[in-house]
This record gives structure tokens, sequence and C-alpha cells, in this order.
């Protein structure tokens, strides 16, 4: 697991981004659930160059949906090395498709383009302002 933090503008103001990479953390499920009920919003990702990590997002997804409950968790589903269209193996419309499924945004980036690297950040605060709660009036 890695901590990164990082400042993006979203609408004008700014926004600070705790970021938890748990690729490879498999064998910490504890602190991963822990992650999972804890967290505002999610970047779920897959390489459109392996059909095995898509299918191992549902998984995910579904444990999401256990841990949180019934309540819409702020999510974007983002599809990497999208510029590597020899090895592709996942097509964008199956993307597109469990973005529907699942009711949140979708994206394929290239982490060579630091502006699509941003855009999943940015929609991820978006996601998060829309689905949060309103301010009680005081």
């Amino acid at each position: 697991e890695e901590l990164f933090s990082k400042v993006i503008e979203v609408n004008a103001a700014p926004a600070l981004l705790e970021i938890v990479d748990t690729v490879g953390a498999e064998h910490l499920v504890t602190l991963k659930d822990l992650y999972i009920k804890n967290s505002d919003g999610f970047v779920v990702l897959y390489s459109v160059c392996s059909e095995a990590s898509f299918e191992a997002v549902r998984p995910l997804r579904e444990r999401m949906g256990r841990l949180r409950g019934p309540k819409a968790v702020p999510l974007v589903l983002v599809g990497t090395k999208a510029d590597l269209d020899a090895q592709r193996q996942v097509l964008t419309a199956q993307g597109r498709a469990l973005a529907r499924e699942w009711r949140c945004p979708f994206l394929e980036v290239t982490a060579k383009s630091k502006l699509m690297v941003d855009q999943v950040f940015t929609q991820v605060v978006r996601e998060m302002e829309a689905l949060a709660p309103p301010e009680e009036v005081v």
C-alpha cells in the first residue's frame, strides 16, 4: 500500500486528496476493508490490456456494497494503459457497460498524460460532491 497527497482545483476551489493505492495489498484484507468503510470516494482501476484485471473489479465493487450498505458510493471506473492498442484485451464498450451498470463515470486514460490523470481525480471529487448529503441549515 502507498499513500499520496494531491491538491487539485475543482469548480475554482482547491481539493486536497489523500490517495491510498492498495494494489498488491490483497493480504491486508482488514486494512482494505477499513479504507473502503471510511473513504469518501473511490477510483477503481483496471488495465485495458488485462481481461483478468477487468474481471477483478467486480468483486471489489461487490465488497464495497457489502461494507458501505445501500447508499451510493462516489466512484469512478478507469481503464488504464489506453494508449496500448496492440495489447488491448478489454474493449471501451465493456468499460462503459460496466460503468452504466454501476451508475458511475467511466474514463480510459494513459499515465503518459497528466491531464488525463487529473481528469480522473476531478471526476471523483465531483462524484463525492454530487453524492454528499446536503448540509444542515443552522
